[in-house]
């Protein structure tokens, strides 16, 4: 088995903004989705950390409602980093070979790491529908979502510039050294494709290298059955690029 792990920050957390009209039919009930990308690339033996629901919802909820004392991009980013260094300590990793992904708020997750977080951690990121500039975000994503963000942000952007600037990894796109590919649904009504046109141009004008995997007909996140068959592949290829593998 390899030394390589991935990280799969999960969605639906406190911090994530879930998208109702997107995961579900008015006329059923809402549920959660599998998501195979864990199944995908422990087949391709590459192990996966990442929390179980079962787990998650033992969480008293004022822990998980703890998020917003920082707002997005605070130490909840910090368990992500420590969590990397600790699977190295451990042996089940090795240096350079523990990549990350996620989607939406995980997307987020998995931009913060990469451009924060040493390579010796965290070598490779591959955020699908994530926010890149949280001012870009607010001002382009659906009206009924920005009371969100200025709860976990304490305010809008014009109120809170410093917490917004700070947070958003589309600022810190010089630091990056590891691989970067970008997943977007382009009908994404939620994290708009505005988010990716914001942080290429950051990520040009700093001469990062990066790869985009676009899909037309997908919105906020990847879920239909023949993009999930380009999905998984081009995902277990890029980290088995990133990490030196086959």
């Amino acid at each position: 088995m390899r030394s390589e792990a991935l990280a799969v920050p999960h969605t639906h957390d406190s911090g994530a903004r879930h998208d109702p009209l997107h995961s579900r039919r008015p006329d059923r009930p809402r549920h959660r989705q599998r998501d195979g990308r864990g199944t995908v690339l422990r087949l391709a033996r590459v192990q996966c950390a990442g929390p179980e629901l079962p787990w998650q919802h033992r969480i008293p909820p004022s822990y998980r409602e703890s998020i917003k004392e920082d707002g997005w991009g605070g130490r909840e980013q910090d368990d992500i980093a420590y969590g990397a260094k600790a699977l190295i300590e451990a042996g089940i990793a090795e240096p350079g070979k523990i990549g990350v992904t996620g989607t939406s708020y995980g997307g987020y997750s998995s931009w913060h790491q990469i451009v924060h977080t040493p390579t010796e951690w965290i070598a490779a990121a591959a955020p699908v529908c994530g926010m890149t500039d949280l001012v870009v975000d607010y001002e382009t994503t659906r009206p009924d979502l920005r009371p969100y963000s200025e709860e976990m942000m304490g305010g809008r952007p014009d109120q809170a510039p410093e917490k917004y600037h700070k947070a958003s990894p589309v600022n810190f796109v010089q630091n990056i050294s590891g691989q970067l590919l970008i997943v977007q649904g382009l009908n994404d009504p939620n994290v708009t494709p505005d988010n990716v046109h914001t942080v290429r141009k950051a990520l040009d004008r700093h001469n990062i290298e990066y790869s985009v995997l676009a899909f037309e007909d997908e919105g906020h996140g990847i879920l239909r059955p023949h993009n999930l068959k380009t999905l998984y592949p081009a995902l277990v290829d890029f980290f088995a690029a990133a990490f030196g593998g086959e």
